[in-house]
């Protein structure tokens, strides 16, 4: 990487944190010296969803939006708890899955075995 140098001498790798820095004090000093209108306030305290909305909004954001009975599910066991089990997938219960899938006796079988009992026909 080159190291270029203005016309007073500072490095361009020197000058690129200060501009940094003085960039985000403006950002933040602004801030401060400019609160929220009334309108964008009232557009702030406005912004609150109701249950369901925030439900069909983490539906939307977690999976692929909601399917028929998704809505009532969460709603029964808490939205923090759907959000909860979706964070921690190794601790649902895969009974369901397994009871049909048990009579797939090649899922039991390793790749050695697998290229035994079923030969690549282009062989």
């Amino acid at each position: 990487m080159r190291n270029y140098t203005d016309h007073h001498g500072l490095s361009g790798i020197a000058v690129r944190p200060i501009m940094a820095l003085l960039t985000v004090l403006t950002l933040w000093v602004s801030s401060l010296l400019c609160p929220p209108t009334l309108a964008q306030q009232k557009m702030i305290e406005g912004s609150v969803l109701s249950e369901q909305q925030r439900i069909i909004h983490v539906l939307n954001r977690l999976g692929f939006g909601p399917r028929p009975g998704d809505v009532a599910s969460v709603k029964r066991m808490g939205l923090e708890n759907y959000i909860e089990q979706q964070l921690h997938p190794e601790r649902l219960s895969d009974e369901a899955a397994e009871a049909k899938l048990k009579n797939l006796t090649t899922l039991a079988l390793t790749t050695a075995e697998l290229y035994a009992k079923y030969p690549n026909p282009a062989e």
